[in-house]
């Protein structure tokens, strides 16, 4: 079989600008070669650097300036537009099918936090209660109607998205590491929280470690990625280990589509057939701006 019969979608990529005063884009790009193709989205930063912006099932959140938008990630057409001008934003999300903002972040002190919860007919706000300053580095995930809040040490803020009540959960030692800590949290489905290369059941807060020295996981096509200085690791959607790609690469980033995982080692990127195991390009985008898979 070809490499090319395993691509029937489109990449979805942020072209980040190599220019503070360019607009980034958001647009596809074609599978296993990574050349844009069809119009591309302009997306403006905040007075803060890049807005928030997420990434849920078909849709994508974002906030820029003076608004939050809902754009659908396959025809790139904005879907919803909400004027949200004044509030500092620490993170978007979308709770089923409602817009949520978690406003407050203004400075690395801030301890007043406000969650809003904004439909095309309604919007209202409750406070976050006992929230502490949010600093970086920090991660957000959203899932099982909560926001999870993961520190640079380890430890997970989890705000209820109906109360805005905030429970505390300490870090483990295995999420420690050299150099400046840093948790990406990253939300898996079926009640898992990814937290690097560690999978937590937030029904109990049982943690499975995957990986160790993983940067981040990934739930795409059945199947759990995790990736970091040593390579990728993929497992079945029970957690069992499925196949080890790119053994001793550092991989900044990874993708997957159509059976092919996308890794990002420096500005090029690796493809490998997800089944077999065999490599199948090596890519660098033929783009002025540094791509990232969403």
């Amino acid at each position: 079989m070809s490499a090319r019969s395993f691509s029937a979608g489109l990449l979805l990529a942020l072209l980040w600008p190599n220019a503070p005063d360019q607009a980034a884009r958001l647009q596809h790009l074609t599978p296993l070669t990574m050349e844009p193709v069809g119009s591309a989205l302009k997306l403006y930063p905040d007075d803060y650097g890049f807005a928030p912006f997420v990434r849920s099932g078909g849709q994508f959140v974002l906030k820029t300036r003076t608004q939050v938008q809902v754009i659908d990630a396959t025809s790139l057409r904005v879907l919803h537009t909400y004027p949200f001008k004044a509030r500092v934003v620490c993170a978007v999300g979308l709770d089923g099918d409602t817009v949520v903002v978690l406003s407050g972040c203004r400075n690395s002190t801030s301890r007043t936090f406000r969650l809003w919860r904004i439909a095309s007919t309604s919007r209202r706000s409750l406070p976050v209660r006992g929230l502490p300053p949010v600093s970086w580095p920090v991660s957000f995930a959203l899932g099982d109607g909560t926001w999870f809040v993961a520190r640079g040490n380890g430890d997970v803020d989890a705000i209820d998205l109906r109360t805005g009540n905030v429970a505390f959960h300490h870090r483990a030692r295995l999420l420690q590491k050299a150099g400046v800590p840093y948790t990406n949290a990253t939300w898996l489905g079926e009640h898992r929280l990814g937290l690097n290369g560690t999978v937590v059941d937030v029904r109990t807060w049982k943690r499975t470690t995957l990986a160790l020295g993983a940067r981040n996981l990934l739930a795409a096509e059945g199947k759990i990625v995790g990736w970091g200085t040593n390579g990728i690791t993929v497992y079945d959607d029970d957690l069992h280990l499925y196949r080890r790609i790119a053994r001793g690469l550092p991989v900044d980033s990874v993708g997957l589509l159509d059976g092919v995982i996308y890794a990002q080692v420096g500005l090029a990127w690796d493809l490998w057939n997800v089944r077999t195991g065999r490599h199948l390009a090596t890519v660098l985008p033929d783009t002025p701006y540094l791509v990232r898979l969403l």
